[in-house]
C-alpha cells in the first residue's frame, strides 16, 4: 500500500514536471486563463451594472438575482476548456502520453494522477479570476470563504476530469474542434448548475447546510466522472 501510495506520488510529480515543460513550449496555460479573466471583467463591464452583478435590493423590493457567481463559472468554462485543449495538443504533438504509457504505469492511476495535477495547475487561474471578480464586484470579502474554496475546489476537480475524458475520447476524431465544446457545456451542465448556487450561497453568507443536496450533487458528479475516467481510460488511449 506504502509502495503505491509512493508510486502515484511520484506519477504526479512527473506529470507536473512535463506539463511546465509543454507549457513552457506553448504558453497555453497562463494565457488562457488571462484570456478568461480579461473576458469577465469586460463582459460585466459591458453588459451589467456593478449593482446588478451584486444582486442588491430594488427599490421595489425584489432581489435582483446575483450574476457573480455565473459569471464566474462561464468564464472559466470558456479559459479552462481552451487550456485544456491545449494542453491535450501539446501532449499528442510531442509524443508526450505515448512516451509515459510505454512505462508500467497502471492507465487509470496515470488518468487520475493526471486530473490533480491538471486541477492543481488551475486551481491559481481560478482563483485569481474569482479574487479580481470580487475585488470589482463582490462587495467585500466572502462571509463563507471555507464554503466557497470547497465549492471552488470540488467544480474544478469535477470540470476538469470531464473534460480530460472528453479530450481523450475525442483525441482521434475528425471534427473535434466542433464536437469537444459540445460535450463539455452538455456533461458538465449538473455541476455548473451546482457550483454557481454554492459559490452564491458562499458569497452571501446563507446556511451552508440548506445547500446539501447540491453538496452531494457536486460530490456524486465528481466520483462518476473520476471513476468513468479510472476503469476507460485505458480503452481511450488505445485510439489515441
Amino acid at each position: 500500500m506504502f509502495r503505491t501510495v509512493v508510486s502515484f506520488v511520484s506519477l504526479c510529480g512527473l506529470l507536473w514536471q512535463r506539463d511546465r515543460w509543454l507549457e513552457g513550449r506553448t504558453r497555453a496555460g497562463r494565457a488562457g486563463l488571462l484570456l478568461g479573466a480579461l473576458l469577465a471583467v469586460v463582459i460585466a463591464g459591458i453588459l451589467f451594472q456593478p449593482g446588478r452583478v451584486l444582486g442588491v435590493t430594488s427599490s421595489s423590493g425584489g432581489a435582483v438575482v446575483n450574476m457573480l457567481p455565473g459569471l464566474l463559472w462561464a468564464s472559466f468554462l470558456v479559459a479552462g476548456g481552451w487550456t485544456l485543449w491545449r494542453g491535450i495538443d501539446a501532449e499528442r504533438e510531442n509524443s508526450a502520453l505515448h512516451d509515459l504509457l510505454l512505462a508500467p504505469i497502471d492507465p487509470g492511476a496515470f488518468f487520475l494522477a493526471r486530473v490533480l495535477v491538471s486541477t492543481a495547475r488551475l486551481m491559481p487561474g481560478l482563483l485569481l479570476l474569482a479574487a479580481v471578480l470580487i475585488f470589482l464586484y463582490g462587495g467585500g470579502w466572502p462571509r463563507g470563504p471555507l464554503a466557497l474554496a470547497g465549492a471552488l475546489g470540488l467544480g474544478l476537480l469535477g470540470l476538469t476530469a470531464t473534460g480530460l475524458l472528453i479530450l481523450y475520447l475525442t483525441a482521434a476524431v475528425h471534427g473535434r474542434e466542433l464536437l469537444f465544446p459540445l460535450l463539455w457545456i452538455s456533461l458538465t451542465l449538473p455541476v455548473l448548475a451546482a457550483v454557481v448556487v454554492l459559490t452564491g450561497a458562499a458569497l452571501g453568507g446563507e446556511a451552508i447546510f440548506l445547500a446539501g443536496p447540491w453538496w452531494r450533487l457536486l460530490l456524486v458528479y465528481d466520483g462518476i466522472m473520476l471513476g468513468a475516467g479510472w476503469l476507460l481510460f485505458g480503452y481511450v488511449v488505445e485510439e489515441v
